[in-house]
């Protein structure tokens, strides 16, 4: 098979000419690289001649070099041989080629051009390095773990649009066994327009309706690259730990956003602090910004039970997060502005879920919080919200989250 993929490499290769070959008084000239491999086949080119000469090619030794009527020559041993060229006038060319054998690579290397650093979202070119430098069978196959990878083999550039731990395979087109592997950690930059968001809660965040898809549909409309995953088949924050620190640790994220039971702050307060704790340095391990996802009081008729449970709530997740330095997105108090300001508009589904209104409430404010956006800047508005009701959230928002 190496052989034949050889013989067909040489048959295609680029005809690389050192120059005229000839004398002042032959009138004529031949352009030959004067070094072919064994097999490798190369055209003679004649030139500066009359149209109407006509050439005849000899080879001192046909087992070395032959040499067709045409003055294609073709490296039949390893030697030299004298190539002739005698035109009609009489007058001839002489030129030595030497034939070497093939030789074959026997290690390939992959290089990545960086400063070190690898950023999703940025295009790199990349290099394939044969050894031997003067090997023919040069042609290689990609082979890739993550499909969040982009190979251009024409422009050779490869650009990873997600980040974390991602391997290249590249090997021999004629021989597998001769292959290497590039190991990259790519990672997100501060400016970066990609966002990979990982929430981490119950059902007040993923289950009458899906918040954490609004959010990204909120981005993608800022033209942002988003991935959205989440843990949500608990109740309690530390219940999601083992599942939390395999992604984790498979994955890199942006922002981890962490949502705890709600009256799980006014059971077990200390619970909750020590789940964030824990949570904490995993996710600066990661790599990633931790956000606490505020939630709300639940729906109560008595207006002072509501506000009595909302006070302990917001004061809780703002306590854990100034103990963490860590973002928080005030989902909680936006709700209760909006309940006491505009209370044609309903929140809630049941005692606890958010309706329509109150999960659309929700993802503005970790639009906000995460993004830096003003919730006004928003462009999306999920279908059943109208204008006028979309407008009112979002400036609430904003009254809210200065």
């Amino acid at each position: 098979m190496r052989k034949l993929m050889s013989l067909l490499l040489l048959l295609i290769s680029v005809f690389l000419f050192f120059g005229c070959k000839s004398t002042d008084e032959v009138g004529f000239c031949i352009e030959i690289d004067d070094t072919i491999f064994v097999n490798e086949s190369k055209q003679i080119n004649i030139v500066d001649s009359k149209s109407d000469e006509i050439f005849i090619y000899e080879s001192s030794d046909d087992t070395i070099v032959n040499v067709s009527t045409n003055g294609l020559i073709t490296g039949v041993s390893v030697g030299e041989a004298i190539i002739t060229v005698k035109a009609s006038t009489g007058k001839k060319i002489e030129v030595i080629i030497q034939v070497t054998p093939v030789v074959y690579v026997d290690k390939i290397q992959l290089e990545l051009k960086s400063d070190g650093v690898i950023y999703a979202g940025i295009t790199y070119s990349y290099e394939v390095h044969y050894y031997p430098a003067d090997s023919m069978n040069k042609q290689v196959k990609f082979q890739k773990s993550d499909p969040n990878v982009l190979i251009d083999e024409k422009e050779k550039t490869i650009t990873f649009i997600r980040a974390g731990k991602s391997n290249i395979f590249l090997y021999l087109e004629d021989d597998w066994n001769i292959q290497t592997k590039l190991e990259v950690d790519v990672l997100y930059k501060e400016d970066s327009d990609v966002y990979d968001l990982l929430f981490v809660g119950n059902s007040l965040t993923k289950y009458t309706y899906n918040i954490p898809d609004m959010v990204k549909n909120m981005m993608i409309k800022d033209g942002s690259i988003v991935y959205v995953s989440y843990s949500t088949n608990y109740q309690y924050l530390d219940q999601h730990e083992d599942i939390v620190q395999k992604r984790l640790t498979e994955f890199n994220y942006t922002h981890v956003i962490l949502q705890e039971k709600s009256d799980g702050l006014l059971t077990d307060y200390n619970r909750f602090y020590n789940s964030v704790q824990k949570y904490n340095h995993l996710i600066h391990t990661n790599g990633a910004k931790m956000v606490l996802y505020q939630t709300w009081a639940y729906n109560y008729n008595e207006i002072d039970e509501r506000v009595a449970m909302h006070e302990v709530i917001s004061k809780g997740y703002l306590d854990v997060s100034l103990a963490f330095d860590s973002m928080i997105s005030r989902v909680g108090d936006v709700f209760m502005y909006v309940f006491l300001n505009h209370k044609e508009i309903n929140l809630y589904n049941d005692l606890n879920h958010p309706s329509l209104y109150g999960a659309y409430l929700s993802a503005l404010v970790h639009y906000k919080t995460i993004t830096g956006n003003q919730a006004v800047e928003s462009k999306y508005t999920p279908e059943g919200i109208s204008i006028e009701a979309a407008e009112l959230l979002k400036q609430s928002v904003d009254v809210v989250i200065d």
